[in-house]
């Protein structure tokens, strides 16, 4: 049995925290010198590992939570407004604001390094018009997540409405791991680090791949355009994938209504935060000591690039996977902790409505919706300032967010029709 309509203040805490880690990480990146600074969207100057050290911690994990949170909804949302409601819902809230947001948002982030590097002297509009809304160009940026929001969404619906015993299956399961909490948690962060260490093996670290991979499309074509909507990390989308499953299944097991599963887990809050602190030190230490010695090696998924078939490539996984390996365990047990700690020290220490709390939760997906392209502007403002890149990154985190905060409760919470979409 699936939960009522029910406010789980927490959960609304938790996404809130969960939006400001994304303003932080997008904030830390343009610093980073390696995983985030060199594909960030402008090229920033004097770059530090030491920001590769946060840019990593946060990237672990915001993306499964946020997919995790979104799993718990999703079922619950459709059998309380049917699915013509439900349809229009997610058309209103999720795929119009997705278009408008990469028609609008995304052509300022990608401006910058597009005259820099590629056509100097280009104006804006002139790039807009015609670089940016051409099939080839048009991206998602950050709207990637929403787009598989949507995907995720929509299948779970649908995979409910033809097969039902299977999200009931999932429900039963995903109930069983909970009233086992040390066993759960080592079963989710083991699927997790398989997950992640297989399609990091095979695909690679810092790549992207998605739905145009699948299939052979006219690059050139709009419908190709819009496939490749549906893209992500390679080496996380099937974590986020079973993360989301999971959310599906506290719902449909009305997990969150059984609250003594959350009473015993926060009973035990410090020995969950011990173990996230030790995995965090771990994984950190074990990323920076072998950064160029294998841990984020791409000789396979170089190799695999070049036509390399799987016959030939036992004795260069033999070679290189075991470095990988120990970096996606540890992620994978990492990101697990992670969420699972941060959930239940709020549930212990927030669970009421309390007021910039209860206001960072509602405003979240205004928050999320708004930030980038004032992260990307402040940076790139801030370039050439005397001042140190901490303060830099710390100056851009805080006027993103309350910026991005502020225009979500002032303007985009009191403007006719715009204010029932976020």
């Amino acid at each position: 049995m699936i939960a009522t309509k029910a406010r789980f203040h927490y959960l609304d805490h938790m996404r809130g925290l969960m939006i400001a880690f994304v303003v932080l990480q997008h904030a830390v990146q343009g610093y980073a010198e390696q995983w985030g600074g060199r594909m960030w969207f402008i090229d920033l100057p004097d770059r530090s590992r030491a920001f590769d050290v946060m840019f990593m911690w946060t990237d672990a994990f915001i993306m499964q939570a946020l997919f995790f949170l979104a799993g718990m909804f999703v079922l619950p949302s459709l059998y309380r407004r049917g699915w013509l409601s439900f349809i229009k819902e997610k058309t209103v809230r999720l795929f119009i604001p997705m278009l408008v947001g990469i028609a609008v948002l995304v052509p300022p982030l990608r401006y910058v390094k597009y005259e820099e590097t590629q056509e100097p002297g280009i104006g804006y509009f002139d790039y807009w018009w015609n670089v940016f809304l051409t099939p080839e160009n048009f991206s998602p940026a950050g709207f990637w997540f929403i787009a598989f929001l949507l995907l995720f969404t929509f299948v779970t619906a649908f995979v409910d409405l033809i097969l039902p015993i299977l999200t009931r299956f999932i429900g039963r399961l995903t109930a069983w791991l909970a009233g086992r909490p040390v066993v759960g948690y080592l079963i989710v962060a083991i699927i997790a680090s398989i997950l992640i260490g297989y399609s990091d093996v095979r695909w690679g670290t810092p790549w992207w791949m998605g739905l145009g991979d699948l299939v052979i499309m006219d690059d050139n074509s709009w419908l190709s355009a819009f496939v490749g909507l549906f893209v992500a990390r390679s080496n996380m989308l099937f974590s986020y994938i079973f993360f989301f499953i999971l959310g599906v299944g506290v719902a449909n097991a009305d997990l969150l209504k059984k609250t003594d599963i959350m009473e015993r887990a926060s009973a035990n809050w410090l020995a969950w935060v011990g173990l996230l602190v030790i995995l965090s030190v771990a994984y950190s230490w074990y990323n920076q000591a072998h950064l160029y010695t294998g841990a984020f090696s791409n000789d396979i998924q170089r190799y695999f690039a070049m036509g390399g078939s799987m016959d030939n490539a036992w004795g260069l996984i033999r070679e290189v996977a075991p470095g990988l390996l120990i970096r996606t365990t540890l992620h994978g047990f990492m990101c697990t902790a992670q969420i699972f700690t941060i959930m239940i020290v709020l549930y212990k220490f927030t669970n009421d409505d309390i007021g910039k709390w209860a206001s960072l939760g509602a405003c979240s997906y205004g928050i999320f919706y708004l930030h980038e392209p004032i992260v990307v502007w402040s940076q790139y403002g801030l370039m050439n300032v005397g001042l140190p890149n901490g303060i830099k990154m710390a100056v851009v985190f805080a006027f993103a967010l309350g910026l991005a905060w502020t225009l979500t409760a002032k303007v985009l919470h009191k403007t006719p029709l715009v204010k029932h979409v976020f």
